[in-house]
């Protein structure tokens, strides 16, 4: 689409010719930004000689870029939908912890349940089962059956088994049925300990015979699948339809995990074809299927014309409803926000760097910005953000008075500042929303005093922040994982805190791989972290706490017996005001023994083109993308309104 830009003798063909090529968008923006390149000019309005020229970035070559580097026709042709993701990590489902690789892996895989995409509160449906399990009236035996209509996308994994039963030859290639026994065969690798699943912790001492299960495959050799063909007690196909959990003691978040995307179905002949190159060859019967993946650029979806037959909630429109996901790798924000002014983003987020030029007094979109038909979304996330206490550490997990001085020196308000108020200070584990929430709890330690912060050194060994031992101020390491402006801002302002009260912080940026490496080795004192909720429970929080777990997700090695035995209490119970009681409980408990520094619950601030139809922002929709619709024909008739941009406070909108 043709634009006009403020400096015509920009050499366009060269920039389409030497600059578009595959590099990282981001990557490109940055450079410019970090120049900071500004030129004085006088805008429309301004009266000559009224103060000093409001400054406008010149970003002409970087429109050019964004204007001429758009993916190839094939890709945009048809019912496309083009968004942004972050860095994906891996396409296998056991191994898919972030958010990123697991929202990939549940639009290319599909799971036995899934969350109903309108209702609120969240209400668990059949996803690949025919309809919800037969639940024993003891809570500890499960029955699903499986629909007639799941198949695999076709791929040549299945070449190799001819003949065999529910294999199809069509015009993509050989595609065969899904059975009860890849069910079992999928969700038993998470217990494989040559799989190194972060997902064992879902089923860990809830199946029967899973810990003999664990035992055979330790003595096996990669690519033995021997274990599996025994299978357990505790989840077994019943034919080719059927799939049965029995378990040790109830376990009332069975459901809520069998929809995460650790639990989608995978056959075992794409692992045999495969092997760990699995990561990267996803073989599923999810809604879309990978046409192409350039790791940390861009990954296409298509839609997978061979899907079970599921409709959009109340209506009869056929999902999935787009021909195409293309999701990009944006690094920068300014980039994202360039793309989606220009009609070459879908949706996109709010950052501290354009929440002032999109949203007029915290409230609502700017008129510019209304009268294009964009929508605005703000949803609080099922999210905690937390600097963690490595409770090995023998200086901060024996000394809970320094632990309440560096809380209390924490400033959580100026982090709120810092995101223009896209975060609400935390209390406790448990975000608002999710069940078990106690909005009565009071957490002393969550408030900003240098003060009284000042006055716990003391009792903790160590007056005005000085180490007895050396003579100088205590050093403490503070390890993020990223390396990124936002992450530097969060080491300068961690600095600056502990500095009030003596304390001398050294931080460490790493790239996410060493970071959880650094973790797992045990070798931190503080890190700052997320949590993003797997479903709608205090449980998915609470067990952060939970000893037991402390080489998994209890990633600060917390200990506390009083709290063991509480979770271990409440775990198998089903929600009501008994387990609500114990879960107020153990959240008191870890505030009083300052676990973490709980600081703040995200709110998600999305902006939606007007040609998109169907986005309703969904926590734990892992496959929300089939949901959505694109207009291509009102996309062009809106693009063709567009004006040219500026990079003033505001863009120059129609």
């Amino acid at each position: 689409m043709n634009r006009r830009l403020s400096l015509p003798s920009l050499p366009l063909v060269w920039f389409r010719c030497v600059v578009c090529i595959p590099l990282r968008v981001g990557r490109f923006v940055h450079v410019l930004s970090f120049l900071n390149v500004v030129a004085p000019c006088r805008l429309p309005g301004d009266r000559p000689g009224a103060g000093s020229p409001r400054p406008v970035f010149v970003a002409a070559a970087v429109l050019v870029f964004l204007v001429g580097c758009g993916a190839p026709p094939a890709e945009m042709s048809g019912r496309v939908f083009r968004t942004t993701t972050s860095r994906i990590r891996t396409l296998d489902p056991a191994l898919a912890a972030d958010v990123s690789s697991a929202l990939a892996v549940g639009h290319l895989y599909d799971r036995l349940l899934q969350y109903h995409y309108t209702a609120r509160p969240y209400r668990l449906i059949p996803a690949m089962a025919r309809e919800m399990p037969e639940v024993s009236s003891d809570g500890t035996r499960y029955v699903f059956r499986l629909r007639d209509d799941l198949y695999f996308t076709p791929d040549p994994c299945f070449r190799r088994t001819p003949g065999a039963p529910g294999v199809r030859d069509g015009p993509d290639g050989p595609r065969r049925r899904v059975r009860s026994r890849d069910v079992v065969f999928s969700l038993l690798r998470l217990a494989d300990p040559r799989v190194h699943s972060p997902g064992f912790w879902i089923f860990r001492g809830y199946l029967k015979g899973l810990d003999d299960f664990r035992a055979a495959c330790s003595k096996r050799p990669p690519g033995d699948f021997s274990p599996y063909e025994s299978g357990i007690s505790g989840l077994h196909a019943d034919g080719e339809d059927v799939v049965v959990f029995e378990l040790t003691r109830p376990y009332p978040r069975l459901l809520h995990v069998l929809a995460m995307s650790y639990c989608s179905v995978l056959p075992e002949e794409a692992l045999r074809f495969y092997g760990a190159r699995i990561d990267r060859h996803p073989v599923g019967c999810g809604p879309f299927r990978l046409e192409s993946w350039r790791r940390d650029y861009r990954i296409v979806y298509a839609r997978n014309a061979g899907f079970r037959v599921e409709y959009y909630p109340d209506s009869t429109k056929r999902l999935p409803r787009v021909d195409r996901i293309v999701a990009s790798v944006v690094r920068e924000p300014l980039t994202a926000w360039l793309l989606f002014l220009q009609g070459n983003l879908d949706v996109t987020g709010l950052t501290s760097d354009n929440f002032e030029a999109v949203i007029e007094r915290g409230v609502s979109l700017t008129p510019e910005l209304e009268r294009r038909g964009v929508r605005l979304l703000r949803t609080p996330q099922f999210q905690i953000n937390y600097v963690a206490f490595y409770h090995e550490d023998p200086l901060l997990g024996r000394n809970l008075a320094l632990r309440r001085a560096i809380s209390l020196a924490y400033d959580v308000q100026a982090r709120i500042a810092m995101s223009n108020n896209q975060l609400l200070p935390a209390k406790g584990p448990i975000p608002p929303g999710v069940g078990g929430y106690d909005p009565d709890l009071v957490n002393p330690w969550a408030v900003h005093d240098v003060a009284r912060a000042r006055n716990l050194l003391i009792e903790a060994g160590f007056p005005g922040g000085i180490d007895p031992r050396t003579g100088r101020p205590l050093e403490l390491q503070f390890d993020l994982g990223g390396t990124d402006l936002i992450r530097r801002r969060q080491a300068e302002m961690m600095v600056a805190d502990m500095k009030k009260i003596g304390l001398r912080i050294v931080p460490h940026l790493n790239s996410w791989p060493r970071f959880l490496d650094k973790l797992r080795r045990g070798e931190v004192q503080l890190f700052r972290v997320a949590w993003v909720g797997d479903y709608p429970d205090g449980q998915n929080f609470l067990q952060l706490f939970y000893g037991p777990n402390s080489f998994t997700c209890n990633r600060a090695r917390y200990r506390n017996p009083k709290f063991d035995a509480l979770y271990e209490k409440a775990e198998p119970m089903p929600d009501g005001p008994a387990r609500t009681r114990l879960y107020r409980q153990m959240q008191r408990l870890l505030v009083d023994d300052c676990a973490w520094i709980f600081e703040s619950y995200p709110v998600a601030f999305r902006l939606v083109q007007p040609w998109v139809s169907g986005y309703i922002p969904h926590h734990f929709a892992y496959d929300r993308w089939k949901y959505l619709d694109v207009d291509p024909r009102r996309r062009r008739e809106k693009r063709k309104t567009f004006k040219a941009l500026t990079l003033t406070r505001r863009a120059t909108l129609p």
